[in-house]
């Protein structure tokens, strides 16, 4: 199959699967921004998600961000349906991007603190747009860290053409990247550098997005009894291996965590999915 075919199909998934669940105005403006891309062409766009929630939408992510907004704002990928009953004050959304997850967080939990940990200085410029445009300056702290299983300070790798795949591990981000890679210094934090730093007196719910470090970080907040210190009710993690979604789960579950998996279908990921 040609490159072309690919793309044909790749954007025809796109809209199909947007047409049910986005306004028609943010499809328009969303296939202008993948023009955009396609045709090499920088530009912002603003993207009304519904009546409450805008987004700003840098053409030159444009495939990956629809993508994102597909799996954060339509097929519920996180499954907050799920767990509708928790009672929400603080929400840690480990592997920000550009504030996708962030605003769908605070949409859902309209009275919840948020800290949202984003390290790649190429996208978190929008992630602290878009959170001031929506007004959520008051709920909402940027951390700008790489959520990891040590303290100090470490190497992020960067996909030139996708940089919502910049991982702490270098195989990641060039298996999903090309190989086209740069190396970024961030700081790395564990979840309880976070709590200390920040003064959390609880976590309610917990995200990690953190390509590649995920059962890393869960193991070391497991050995670190954090989890039960903030007493986080429920923790979504996105998984990028299945062997990981598995650790992951048997880890949460020691815990006392009930966990439910879901594949992502067409992809290498997981979501783990866990209530206690």
């Amino acid at each position: 199959m040609g490159v072309d075919k690919e793309l044909e199909e790749y954007v025809s998934w796109l809209l199909g699967s947007s047409q049910k669940c986005l306004p028609s105005r943010a499809i328009d403006r969303l296939l202008d921004a993948i023009l955009d891309q396609i045709n090499g062409v920088e530009r912002n766009y603003v993207v009304e998600l519904d009546c409450d929630m805008r987004i700003v939408v840098p053409s030159t992510y444009a495939f990956d961000v629809w993508a994102n907004i597909l799996h954060v704002y339509c097929f519920d990928d996180y499954m907050l349906e799920e767990a509708t009953g928790i009672d929400v004050g603080v929400v840690i959304d480990a592997g920000a991007f550009i504030g996708l997850a962030t605003l769908k967080f605070a949409s859902h939990y309209p009275n919840a603190r948020i800290v949202a940990v984003e390290p790649n200085p190429y996208v978190v410029d929008y992630l602290r747009l878009n959170i001031e445009m929506n007004k959520l300056g008051d709920r909402v702290v940027i951390e700008s860290a790489a959520l990891a299983s040590r303290s100090g300070q470490g190497v992020l790798f960067v996909p030139k053409d996708s940089p919502i795949n910049a991982s702490l591990h270098k195989e990641y981000a060039v298996k999903y990247g090309d190989g086209d890679v740069l190396m970024v210094n961030v700081r790395l934090k564990t979840l309880d550098d976070i709590v200390r730093d920040y003064k959390l007196n609880r976590v309610d719910v917990l995200k990690l997005d953190i390509e590649g470090e995920e059962a890393n970080v869960v193991e070391h907040a497991v050995n670190s009894s954090v989890l039960h210190r903030m007493g986080v009710k429920m923790i979504i993690v996105e998984a990028h291996r299945e062997d990981d979604s598995g650790r992951i789960a048997d880890l949460l579950r020691g815990e006392g965590y009930s966990c439910n998996l879901r594949w992502l279908s067409g992809t290498e990921q997981w979501i783990v999915a866990c209530v206690r």
